[in-house]
């Protein structure tokens, strides 16, 4: 079953979800689970709502400093999956691996799903260091994860030059990554394992190029953000899915 994960980011208040509920009420999720990722003032819309539901990032600590979210609020809230790591957390407040891998073990303890996104920059891709930095990148967030919480966990891949740019990766340069994530995750985990792990991807997805990314072998999903705010579009990337 493919995941969809609609990341919301500051967009949107508590009306347009409201719209987006409706949208949602009687549609048939046969084939496609829908996770909704709103910003933190309105997860109380779908808090006893029969929707997966998902935040935008938490606390790694549970001395809370002013402003932020612990994974026990989170938890209050009907919340079962939360992105971390996104590389606008990145670059805005300079999250680092070990930070992101705090958080990891920090939503896993309350069990909450973590959606680790991981991906190089431009300078990165102009260079040939992809594999490495997401070598780096998951070999410091899941450091000593135990085996048996594996299928919690989703990787979303979402080259950091690919976000809002309009310019996904192409379909051979997807598969690759792919393989080789993989790969990092055999070397970490053994073969066995690897498959428990989620592969979503996130880039610039939209209705044109999304029935490419999916069908890349070992993409169980796409994370979206653009598309997400038409609601046409994205019922109509979601009963593609379907």
């Amino acid at each position: 079953m493919s995941k969809i994960v609609a990341n919301y980011k500051v967009n949107f208040v508590d009306a347009d979800f409201k719209k987006l509920l409706k949208r949602m009420d009687g549609f048939s999720f046969k084939n496609a689970e829908f996770i909704v990722c709103p910003p933190y003032t309105s997860l109380h819309i779908f808090k006893n709502k029969s929707v997966l539901l998902g935040a935008q990032n938490l606390s790694s600590t549970d001395k809370i400093p002013t402003g932020e979210i612990s994974a026990e609020m989170l938890k209050d809230m009907n919340v079962k999956y939360v992105i971390l790591g996104h590389s606008e957390r990145r670059k805005a407040f300079f999250e680092t691996d070990e930070q992101i891998r705090n958080k990891v073990l920090k939503a896993l303890e309350f069990g909450l799903k973590p959606i680790v996104c991981v991906g190089e920059s431009l300078q990165n891709k102009k260079k040939g260091e992809t594999l490495s930095v997401l070598e780096k990148q998951l070999n410091t967030i899941l450091r000593d994860i135990y085996t048996n919480e594996l299928e919690n966990i989703i990787i979303a891949y979402e080259p950091v030059w690919a976000i809002g740019s309009g310019n996904a990766i192409k379909k051979s340069d997807l598969q690759e990554i792919v393989k080789n994530i993989k790969f990092i995750l055999e070397k970490m985990y053994g073969k066995l394992f690897v498959n428990k792990i989620s592969i979503l991807y996130g880039g610039s997805v939209n209705v044109d190029n999304y029935q490419s990314i999916i069908s890349v072998k070992g993409i169980d999903g796409l994370l979206v953000g653009g598309v997400a705010l038409d609601f046409e579009k994205l019922f109509k990337i979601i009963e593609g899915l379907n």
